[in-house]
This record gives structure tokens, sequence and C-alpha cells, in this order.
């Protein structure tokens, strides 16, 4: 009976295993969009989305933002960022890649682990505006690669909460 729990154990190993070495060879870029829909008007979303001093109000473990080269809030404008992940600090560097008040801001994002792009878009509707960020990410390594491709869902959700964040000090500020 040992043996056979031993044989399984075995057998549900080489096969994680071997998912594991798949992403990592397979997952060489990957793109998740997410779309939230906000009560407030592009101006007031924008505003939370680029202004330094509010980004912390919805932005998840933020610690610091602080601008490294550039005109504030423009095109080849490079800021750092540290968050508070787990233990440890993350810093990731961001540099803007495109600005269009209240409609679209855009930056290439860099860290030990990933680095990528994120585009996001804001488009009036209605009742306020629909929030559109498109990040095409690539690990660094083969194991940064096999871990984004296995935990993509997570990282999908936890984008989506973030957004839920934003959503929220956006419709306080527009009430």
């Amino acid at each position: 009976m040992i043996n056979r729990i031993l044989k399984a154990v075995i057998v549900l190993f080489l096969i994680a295993a071997g998912y594991f070495i798949y992403q990592g060879a397979a997952n060489v870029e990957d793109t998740i969009v997410t779309r939230v829909e906000i009560q407030a008007d592009p101006s007031i979303v924008f505003d939370f989305i680029t202004d330094p001093d509010k980004v912390g109000e919805w932005l998840t473990g933020l610690r610091s933002m602080e601008k490294i080269s550039g005109e504030d809030m423009e095109v080849g404008a490079t800021y750092e960022l540290v968050f508070k992940e787990g233990k440890r600090d993350m810093v990731i560097m961001e540099t803007i890649t495109a600005i269009e008040q209240d409609a679209r801001f855009a930056f290439i994002m860099e860290d030990d682990f990933l680095s990528g792009t994120i585009d996001i878009t804001l488009t009036p509707t209605t009742t306020g505006t629909l929030l559109q960020e498109v990040n095409v990410y690539r690990g660094r390594t083969f194991v940064a690669r096999a871990i984004t491709g296995v935990f993509k869902m997570s990282i999908r959700n936890a984008k989506r909460g973030m957004y839920e964040g934003l959503a929220e000090v956006s419709e306080q500020a527009a009430a």
C-alpha cells in the first residue's frame, strides 16, 4: 500500500515539475487585459492614476514613488516605486511612454523579476469611465517565466482588486 502511495506521489510530482518546466520554456510573454467600470469622470480617475500624492491611496503596498529623471508626468520621465512585498521591499522602475490628459497613461515597467508594458485607457461612459489596462509582461529568467505562467490567474485577480480600489477612491472623490 505504501509503495502505491509513494508511486502516486512521485507521478504527481513529475507532472507538476513538467508543467513548471513547460511554463518556463513556453511562457515567453503574457498579456493580461483588465477592465473596470468606475462611476466617476475620467478626469478624476486620471488624477488618481497620475498624481504621485494620490497613487498610494489605491495602489496596494506602495511605500514610495520618486521621480528619477525627466519632467513630472511627461513622456520619458522615470519613476522608482517601492512596494512592501511580504518582509522585503520590491523596487519597480517605470518609464512613461504615453500620456494623454484624462484618456491614456502608458509606461514600461521593470524590476529584477519581470519587465513589460502597461497601457491604461480611460473611456467616458454614460455613468463615468471604463478603465482598460493592457499589461504585456515577460519573466526575466526561466524561473520567473514559469512562476508567472503558473500564477497568471492570481496576477489577474490582484490587478482586478487594485483597480477596484482605484474605483472606490475615485467614486468617493466624485461624490
